[in-house]
């Protein structure tokens, strides 16, 4: 290679990469030559081939349709039908617009759910029943071995998915208990008198302060605030006219304390994502720090052996790299 520039020994290098992958691919398949495109190599044709039928007959799979052969004539057949529709991206948005427009959303479940289940089959895994046991199960993974990297990898890919069904369940069963309970609730206080009701939306009132006064996280502390507001209303206005002047004072009074204690978690929470932020800064310093000594030991060991080494004439040393009978370049 000597007297060719980086840039010319790159495309040289990648020619006689190239040239060795299309021999490969004849030697497994010997007929791909028919199906290669004009200016294609072997192996490009093999890629192509392969990623339509993937991408294919993933789709015809959402649509119920048959699938193509995994053959090389089945790729020919998917990349001629990619090919209808411009490229395989353009194919793919015109299929998934296709699917999310004509398919219902329990179509588009049943076939999300077919492709889940079928996930976990393939990692050899029984599927978790919510997300609190998927994200248990990834948690629980020993990142340190390549096995655990692997299955955390799978796993966090399949998560969104994952999601989209499983979730799905536990949020449509968490709504379904909430309306039913509402309901119940309504009924239960239809035949409550004035009295009863207001000792029951005082005592709503008096759980949501008692839980507001833990939160930490703004979800919840929004949530219970809400709570809290509602039954403090609710049990105001069961009081009768006469009662009110006397008690509008304390309900005040009550909400202010609220409306205090409901900023002091906000602040709870703020401090804990500041402490969060503090805390990972200092690891990673520490990190850095570990990293620049055993590189300052490293160097300093390199610089002594460096100081060390003892003057020797130069020799030449004959390096042949033969990689296709054409191509030959000499190493002095």
């Amino acid at each position: 290679m000597e007297g060719l520039t980086g840039e010319e020994i790159t495309a040289q290098l990648n020619g006689v990469m190239g040239k060795a992958f299309d021999d490969m691919a004849l030697e497994i398949v010997p007929d791909i030559l028919n199906f290669a495109k004009v200016g294609e190599g072997m192996g490009e044709t093999l890629v192509r081939l392969g990623n339509s039928l993937t991408v294919v007959n993933g789709t015809l799979g959402w649509l119920g349709a048959s699938l193509f052969d995994v053959s090389v004539a089945g790729g020919a057949a998917a990349a001629g039908l990619a090919d209808l529709f411009g490229r395989l991206e353009e194919y793919m948005d015109a299929i998934t617009e296709y699917y999310e427009i004509f398919y219902t959303e329990s179509e588009q479940w049943a076939v999300s759910a077919h492709t889940v289940a079928q996930g976990f089959a393939d990692l050899g895994m029984k599927m978790p029943k919510t997300n609190a046991e998927l994200r248990s199960l990834i948690d629980g993974l020993d990142l340190t071995t390549r096995a655990g990297q692997g299955m955390f990898a799978s796993l966090v890919q399949l998560a969104p998915a994952f999601d989209e069904v499983i979730g799905q369940i536990e949020r449509v069963g968490q709504a379904m208990s909430d309306m039913f309970q509402g309901s119940i609730t309504s009924i239960q206080l239809s035949v409550m008198d004035d009295a009863s009701k207001y000792d029951y939306w005082r005592t709503q009132t008096d759980m949501a302060y008692e839980k507001l006064a833990l939160a930490t996280d703004p979800v919840q502390i929004e949530r219970w605030a809400a709570l809290l507001n509602e039954g403090a209303m609710n049990a105001y206005g069961l009081l009768g006219g006469e009662q009110r002047p006397g008690a509008a004072t304390d309900f005040v009074a009550y909400l202010e304390k609220a409306d205090a204690l409901t900023q002091d978690r906000l602040d709870v929470a703020q401090a804990i994502l500041q402490n969060d932020a503090a805390v990972q800064t200092a690891r990673t310093e520490a990190m850095f720090t570990r990293v620049t000594d055993k590189f300052t030991i490293v160097a300093g060991k390199f610089m002594e052996a460096a100081s060390k080494i003892v003057d020797a004439p130069p020799r030449r040393v004959d390096v042949t790299i033969s990689a296709a009978p054409e191509f030959e370049a000499q190493i002095a």
